[in-house]
């Protein structure tokens, strides 16, 4: 099948020898269908279906984020063991949030899941794209996991764990959020001061200063960490 594709690739040179559109047209028609035949053969067993995301090695976290629930769930289960796709489907879920498979679902198969987690909010800034609101949704699944421990929390974009909320009507921070700064600043008056004051903001390079970062610089009076670089 590889090798019919390759034999059917248009002539380059084609293009420039005519303006006739019809065939034109033709001819990008047929490229698209190449391409789609191509997702098929990476993908196994998807000719059934109405969509194929191909091999796991050149799918995006945009196709899996416009994939159907149905879809996704059985991209993943013919890929058991594929921790570098399941890190692709979790950055999916901040740009296009969905209730199926749920973020802990996905989560659970990876082969560590903690260590990945950490790992991906720790370089949050290279993995995401800039709209604020992906790194927000990014910020809710992780905080609505269960054992959402301190370390991951303190790894978290400062401004946007601090102002998405957990209480009523999302008024008051995460608990888990309150907990963390709250054992870190404990009763300095300084500390305090300084947190209040420090650089974080909603957008720019600012609002992916990391939690725990800004905390120790509070604590310590040391300078502000410099925010984590992109890609």
């Amino acid at each position: 099948m590889r090798a019919i594709l390759r034999n059917t690739r248009p002539d380059p040179r084609a293009r420039l020898r005519t303006h006739d559109y019809a065939a034109l047209g033709e001819e990008r028609r047929a490229s698209e269908l190449r391409a789609s035949i191509e997702r098929i053969i990476g993908d196994p067993s998807a000719a059934a279906r109405k969509s194929a995301l191909g091999d796991p090695r050149n799918v995006t976290v945009r196709d899996l984020a416009n994939a159907s629930a149905e879809v996704l769930e059985g991209y993943l289960a013919r890929h058991i063991g594929d921790d570098d796709l399941v890190e692709k489907v979790l950055l999916s879920f901040a740009s296009s949030p969905r209730s199926q498979p749920t973020f802990a679902d996905v989560l659970a198969r990876h082969s560590a899941p903690r260590t990945a987690l950490l790992s991906i909010t720790t370089g949050l800034r290279r993995r995401l794209a800039p709209p604020p609101g992906h790194w927000e949704l990014w910020v809710r699944e992780v905080l609505a996991l269960l054992d959402c421990d301190p370390e991951l929390v303190r790894a978290l974009p400062v401004w946007t764990a601090l102002t998405i909320g957990g209480g009523f009507r999302r008024r008051e921070a995460h608990n888990v959020v309150t907990t963390a700064v709250m054992s870190t600043l404990r009763g300095s008056e300084e500390a305090w001061e300084r947190f209040v004051s420090s650089p974080a903001s909603y957008s720019g390079p600012t609002a992916w200063l990391r939690l725990g970062d800004i905390l120790d610089a509070a604590v310590h009076g040391t300078p502000w960490p410099t925010p984590p670089s992109g890609r």
